[in-house]
């Protein structure tokens, strides 16, 4: 590993037009990305693949990179909604492939890795999704080393001579924000608590009401993780023994997540703490070992769901807002899992008020991110309806019972 602030080393060890993929979500390296903007003599030409940035993104607003992403994330919704980005919409069980599937060969990787520890060993901190998978091609390797990532524990070791160039990050991972759950919200997340029984192991997705259900746990016992992303809601749990991973088939006794995302607070928690594993996403959005899961329940939001009981999570008013993401994976998981659910939680309307979340049929140009064969509820603030097993007038009149009273009418 050399420390390096010059990028003349680093662009006499580019090939022309190199592909380079940088970590993903919380811990995608600010500082890289910046370079990757401002360097445009050295990354012309480059095709650059990223995961849901959380961050500012410089990178998306420069011509001399050829942008590629697998979700957008508000950081790069405006440029793939405007064509200047490509969005390759996959389930995340697919990822570790894509690029093999694809003949893709990247040749650079930009980590943010936490301080080596005693015998040189760094680790991948809060997010691993599909980077052991491109570390292992040996690309050339550039890392910010933050010390104030953690060092955590599955997937997520990167030895100190893999590293071909390294920086000093210049701050924190980025944070999170607080959860903005409201009383709509809240209530929502109490109708999918109906749903659960203990011991049951969850996956919960991004957002207000998946976290909401999380925060509202307090009342059951030996729950287990075995999911995509956890926030500071599951450690709390965890630190109040209701995740407690002692009934999993796989993993016992772990918390087991391809990433985090949540305060400065939660990111120091997670340090060195072997309560968490963090796996790369073959394995934890892999069909073989979700169905070694009996009551596993995934819960999971949607923009929308017509009265098929198709589940769109993906563009609205002809906007792209994500792709798939893990939703596919865990549905089918929680649908096939014995005692287990597989739940779609949202408002009944959006969050002005103005739009039926739940709809009679979809535009021509709305995707189906997951089919009613792969859920078993749909839950709003008004209640819940049955899917499972359940004819196409049936599955209409459930969802007609728990949308919005001024939008029943429309239905």
């Amino acid at each position: 590993m050399k420390w390096n602030s010059d990028i003349t080393e680093i662009a006499e060890r580019l090939p022309p037009d190199p592909v380079i993929v940088m970590h993903s979500l919380y811990a995608e390296p600010v500082g890289l990305g910046e370079m990757l903007a401002r360097e445009n003599e050295t990354f012309a030409g480059a095709s650059l693949y990223t995961m849901m940035p959380m961050g500012p993104a410089p990178y998306a607003s420069v011509d001399h990179l050829e942008l590629n992403t697998f979700l957008p994330g508000a950081g790069l919704r405006d440029v793939v909604n405007s064509g200047e980005a490509r969005l390759h919409s996959r389930p995340m069980s697919t990822l570790a492939s894509y690029f093999d599937e694809n003949g893709i060969e990247p040749n650079v990787l930009l980590l943010q890795l936490s301080q080596p520890d005693d015998i040189g060993d760094m680790s991948l901190g809060i997010t691993v999704d599909y980077m052991p998978t491109v570390l292992a091609k040996s690309p050339l390797v550039i890392a910010e080393i933050n010390p104030a990532m953690p060092f955590t524990f599955g997937d997520t070791i990167i030895r100190k001579d893999q590293i071909d160039f390294a920086f000093p990050a210049s701050a924190p991972p980025i944070a999170m924000p607080a959860s903005r759950a409201d009383d709509i919200d809240k209530a929502v997340a109490r109708n999918v608590l109906r749903l659960l029984r203990n011991g049951a192991t969850l996956q919960y997705g991004i957002g207000a009401i998946p976290e909401a259900v999380i925060d509202q746990l307090g009342g059951f016992r030996d729950i287990g993780l075995q999911t995509g992303f956890i926030t500071d809601g599951a450690l709390a749990m965890m630190d109040a023994n209701v995740i407690t991973n002692a009934r999993k088939p796989v993993d016992t006794g772990k918390t087991v997540t391809t990433a985090a995302g949540g305060s400065h607070a939660f990111y120091n928690a997670l340090h060195r703490d072997e309560r968490f594993l963090f796996k790369a996403t073959d394995h934890t959005h892999s069909r073989s070992v979700l169905s070694q899961f009996d009551n596993y329940c995934a819960i999971n939001s949607a923009l929308q769901v017509d009265l098929a009981g198709n589940i769109n999570a993906e563009r609205i008013g002809g906007r792209i807002i994500s792709s798939p993401g893990g939703l596919p994976d865990f549905a089918q998981a929680g649908a096939a899992s014995k005692g287990g659910a597989s739940i779609i939680a949202l408002r009944s309307t959006s969050r002005s008020g103005d739009h039926s979340t739940i709809v009679t049929a979809f535009d021509a140009d709305t995707p189906v991110t997951a089919q009613p064969e792969l859920m078993t509820h749909v839950v709003t603030e008004n209640g819940i309806a049955e899917i499972t097993g359940t004819s196409i007038s049936e599955r209409a009149k459930a969802l007609r019972a728990i949308a919005h009273p001024d939008f029943r009418s429309q239905l």
